[in-house]
């Protein structure tokens, strides 16, 4: 834009964060300020607000409440991720593929992600590497870097000269995680088209769980995660969007009613979770399989973990993988088709409400 003029409304389409409790923006003719709010239990964390600038438009005063406000020039032409987060199903739903040019994580679901797949095989994007260096990213030279946790990379993603912006949707509640693609929009102007694909996976969502509250006169017990590799019980916090959705589902997820300080990275001593959790009446098994038939039945299970035989729920078939599509239940599962994975969650534990739907994420263990 060459032609700026004093009074014109440049964002027309807006969106705002109706569910989401982890960021806020508002609009202000030719500039947006985003503000997002600290990650739970992330070192350094902290509050860090946006101005999204209208490219060729004056970047506002940076003092008062914009005073060490992170200036980023839209809308955004190029992109690099380093998470394995669900922007790249925003931007595949955007359609703002070509934007893609590359990552430094395994991006999550990229399979089911026809056109960023394409790019990466037709070498128009670079996959992930073993090293974490930034020469890749600064030889590519991406509009937009966005980092998911880390405060420090994305202080040091800055000081390289990148415009580097840091949220993670996961702590949000399962309609905010989906936001994340508005908040994705905000950075390239595609604000119509977040609000356009994301109205009826909030209409589906709250038609479901409306009907759950209405249905449901006696909630199972949940049992969420697994044995880890040293003998203790992975799981996640009450606040995480995979305990929110139990909740939502109509279920009791039995570790965090009684545990309400759950830890982030630190694994429940497994004592603990046998002694509540043993009688669960369901078992949503966390355990990730490169190849999920080796734990797609209960006696693959318990050759890979005879400790399992604790819990009750695996010999009456009520313990369930959520692997099916692979890791794709962190991407377009829990950042964008919220709706359906509650679909899942709901034919797991009230399987008369919905006995026509079959399961997208998840996989029942047959005895």
């Amino acid at each position: 834009m060459t032609d700026f003029q004093s009074g014109v409304d440049y964002f027309p389409d807006k969106v705002e964060a109706i569910y989401a409790e982890g960021w806020s923006v508002s609009y202000h003719g030719h500039y947006k300020v985003l503000t997002v709010e600290p990650v739970p239990n992330v070192d350094n964390a902290r509050q860090v607000t946006y101005v999204l600038a209208q490219c060729g438009a004056p970047t506002p005063d940076l003092s008062g409440d914009l005073a060490g406000a992170h200036v980023i020039p839209i809308p955004a032409g190029s992109f690099w991720t380093a998470s394995g987060s669900g922007w790249f199903v925003a931007l595949e739903t955007l359609g703002l593929s070509d934007t893609v040019l590359g990552a430094n994580v395994r991006a999550a679901g990229l399979e089911y992600l026809p056109n960023i797949n394409r790019r990466f095989e037709d070498g128009l994007a670079i996959p992930a590497r073993a090293s974490n260096s930034f020469e890749p990213i600064l030889d590519a030279a991406p509009e937009l870097f966005h980092v998911a946790f880390s405060y420090d990379l994305t202080d040091q993603a800055r000081e390289l000269g990148l415009n580097a912006v840091a949220y993670n949707s996961y702590w949000e509640p399962p309609l905010g995680s989906a936001e994340e693609i508005k908040f994705v929009s905000l950075f390239f102007n595609a604000e119509a088209r977040a609000n356009e694909v994301l109205e009826p996976v909030f209409v589906n969502y709250e038609a479901l769980r409306q009907q759950v509250a209405d249905s449901v006169t006696e909630a199972p017990t949940v049992l969420f995660g697994t044995i880890n590799s040293s003998g203790l019980w992975a799981t996640r916090p009450p606040n995480r969007i995979d305990i929110r959705l139990i909740e939502d589902a109509g279920g009791i997820p039995i570790l965090q009613r009684e545990i309400t300080d759950v830890p982030l990275n630190a694994p429940l001593p497994l004592e603990r979770v046998i002694e509540l959790g043993a009688d669960a009446d369901i078992w949503i098994d966390t355990t990730y399989f490169a190849d999920t038939r080796l734990g797609d039945t209960v006696a693959g299970s318990l050759a890979y973990q005879p400790l399992n035989a604790s819990f009750k729920a695996l010999s009456e078939g009520q313990a369930f993988h959520r692997f099916a599509r692979g890791t794709d239940i962190f991407a377009t599962g829990q950042s964008f088709r919220v709706d359906i994975l509650l679909r899942d969650l709901v034919k797991a534990f009230h399987p008369e409400l919905l006995p026509d739907h079959e399961f997208v994420w998840h996989t029942r263990l047959e005895p």
